[in-house]
């Protein structure tokens, strides 16, 4: 097991100066020179794994779910979920960063292998995605069994750009972010850990709790060569699948990882939706009148003549009610799910049946002559 050494903060909890966003956003041609400038150098120095990615850890379904979109026996709450795209994440170990076990090389690995690395010291984190950049470095903080980091911090600075319809106008907003992260379980061997967890805090005040679980070890049995999780967050899911793609030398560590994500916003992050309160409240209300005035159409229906103007009005008061009522039904639904439904769907039927019940022929016994 991994010591209980708590994780030391990095050397400077200050985030480095903000590098302006026109300077990140690259050109596409230029990522692709440089993406394919990183594997040839990795596929000549390095060795490279050849593997796939492990399942993610739980279905869309779950993640509706865990989003709060539905209950766990499947009842609809409401809101309409839709899956971000999924991301990319990269992450490299710096160079001359390894940790060594104690009395060996510290400078190289040894050609005899008894000198070789167990353990990244520094990494780079970039996962920009989707209009937003953030890129940052990790530190490890404890070395376990000298075979494994067991606790490491990461500072990442987060850039997004937002524009008008016409692209004229655009608005960068920068957020920083530290995450604390520490190994919970390692392996029978206790060379390297089987179950991690991470907590995310941005310079807002918003958090993350990441779990992860190692899906496939290496052929070496050194380190998890495969390993998958889930973040959450007040207002977000997302599932995480990740792989080793290159190995530093010996087959001892991962030295280069990339990872794919998918994220799904809670339902309560937008506003209005999976709010049972709102959906009876205004949609619920609202509705009301349609409920009321198809009730008085369906009694006073057969009081007036056909040809009559009174009953062409009564026939228009009913469609409307009706077109009013579904036009309400769907913030009903989308606000408050099925619970709404059922509520509301109380209310507008009570509502329908004291109208046709008490006004009858209200307007075409007025009319009448006596």
């Amino acid at each position: 097991m991994h010591s209980s050494e708590e994780a030391r903060p990095c050397q400077s909890s200050e985030p480095g100066p903000v590098t302006p966003f026109s300077s990140i956003a690259m050109p596409y041609e230029a990522r692709l020179v440089r993406s394919t400038f990183v594997f040839l150098v990795l596929s000549s120095s390095l060795g490279i794994v050849w593997g796939e990615y492990p399942d993610y850890p739980m279905t869309f379904a779950d993640m509706k779910v865990l989003a709060g979109y539905y209950t766990e026996d499947g009842k609809y709450l409401g809101g309409i979920p839709k899956a971000d795209p999924v991301s990319k994440e990269i992450y490299e170990c710096a160079a001359d960063t390894y940790f060594y076990p104690s009395g060996n090389d510290t400078v190289t690995d040894s050609a005899d292998g008894t000198g070789e690395a167990t353990a990244c010291l520094e990494w780079r984190a970039d996962e920009s995605a989707g209009g937003i950049f953030q890129k940052g470095t990790c530190e490890c903080t404890s070395i376990d069994n000298e075979s494994y980091c067991s606790a490491w911090t990461c500072n990442q600075v987060k850039q997004e750009e937002e524009c008008n319809s016409s692209g004229s106008n655009c608005v960068v907003s920068t957020n920083t972010d530290a995450v604390l992260c520490q190994c919970d379980l390692d392996v029978p061997s206790g060379l390297y850990c089987d179950s991690w967890s991470c907590k995310q805090i941005d310079s807002d005040g918003r958090e993350e709790f990441e779990e992860y679980h190692c899906q496939r070890e290496a052929e070496s049995g050194h380190y998890c060569e495969a390993w998958n999780g889930n973040v959450t967050a007040t207002d977000e899911v997302e599932v995480v699948t990740c792989e080793c793609v290159a190995t530093w030398n010996g087959d001892r560590l991962c030295s280069y990882w990339e990872c794919e994500e998918i994220g799904l916003s809670s339902c309560n992050s937008t506003k209005g939706w999976c709010d049972l309160g709102l959906s009876i409240g205004l949609a619920g209300v609202f509705g009301l009148a349609g409920a009321l005035a198809a009730g008085f159409s369906f009694a006073s229906f057969g009081c007036f003549e056909q040809s009559t103007t009174g009953m062409r009005a009564v026939v228009c008061m009913g469609i409307g009610g009706i077109l009013w009522c579904m036009v309400w039904s769907v913030g009903v639904v989308i606000w408050g799910g099925v619970d709404g439904v059922v509520y509301v769907g109380i209310m507008w039927g009570v509502s329908f049946l004291l109208a046709a019940n008490t006004t009858g022929c209200i307007l075409y016994d007025k009319g009448r002559p006596k």
